[in-house]
């Protein structure tokens, strides 16, 4: 079957893309509960205010002690990726998962097209329950897994351009979380 036929696989997609908002927002988190998240907190909010230490104790949480403050122990790519919700509160930063798991949903339609795979087998990675709890958390695996997907995306192109858009990505998913790669 072609990924976009006429026999609308792409509603059984839309469809379950709606019933995941759903469950997301019926499940919502406003909360950070590990001291990772915490660190990952805490350093997009010190790039937020212009600094990336700590200064009060109380709020250092195993952070790295430094003439300047407390530093967090953490990778600088998933706090920066937060810098667009972090101005609109500590609910609004969870929200970064869901855009992160939806797009890496993208990133895998624009794999499945450019490979003639059905659409229909996106619901599998939407649903897979890694995936959704990753989504609910502030780690960086979601969005390595976006960098490496496009990195995948682009080098599968003949061109140079592709080529180094797809050295690019992978530049970021090492910044995000070195092990990745």
């Amino acid at each position: 079957m072609r990924p976009f036929s006429v026999n609308t696989p792409w509603l059984w997609v839309l469809g379950a893309i709606l019933v995941y908002v759903l469950l997301f927002f019926a499940f919502y988190p406003p909360f950070y509960a590990s001291w990772d998240e915490h660190q990952i907190l805490d350093l997009a909010v010190g790039l937020w205010n212009g600094t990336p230490f700590q200064e009060d104790v109380g709020y250092a949480c195993l952070n790295t002690q430094t003439n300047q403050g407390y530093f967090p122990h953490t990778f600088f790519g998933r706090p920066l990726s937060l810098l667009p919700f972090v101005g609109f509160g500590l609910g609004a930063v969870f929200l970064s998962g869901l855009f992160i798991h939806l797009a890496n949903l993208g990133l895998l339609a624009l794999l499945f097209r450019k490979f003639l795979i059905d659409t229909r087998w996106l619901i599998l990675y939407l649903f897979f329950p890694a995936f959704m709890w990753a989504s609910r958390t502030l780690f960086a695996e979601l969005l390595t897994a976006s960098f490496i997907l496009a990195a995948f995306y682009f080098y599968d192109s003949s061109s140079l351009r592709g080529r180094v858009l797809a050295g690019f990505a992978c530049g970021l998913a090492f910044l995000t979380r070195f092990d990745s790669l």
